[in-house]
């Protein structure tokens, strides 16, 4: 009888290290998991900004033009004005 309740209870320490393991590993993927969220989310937030530099480059370089069009039609007005 005592080596039927001392294999009973090795097979539950045996189970119970198996769920142990079980539950490590549960707990490191959802870890894993939430780390790829988080660089998910700041890989979004720098694409973002990156997105919006290039956009108020552009807006420089097109106010630039337009200030380089405007002078080259202030030209040209002064040279029809003097013909």
């Amino acid at each position: 009888m005592a080596n039927l309740v001392e294999l009973v209870f090795l097979e539950f320490l045996e189970q119970r290290e198996t769920l142990v393991l079980l539950v490590q590993k549960a707990v490191l993927d959802f870890r894993v998991q939430e780390v790829k969220q988080a660089n998910l989310v700041c890989l979004e937030q720098l694409e973002k900004w990156v997105l919006l530099e290039k956009m108020e480059a552009m807006e420089k370089r097109e106010d630039l033009v337009f200030l380089v069009l405007q002078d080259l039609q202030a030209s040209l007005d002064q040279e029809v004005s003097l013909v």
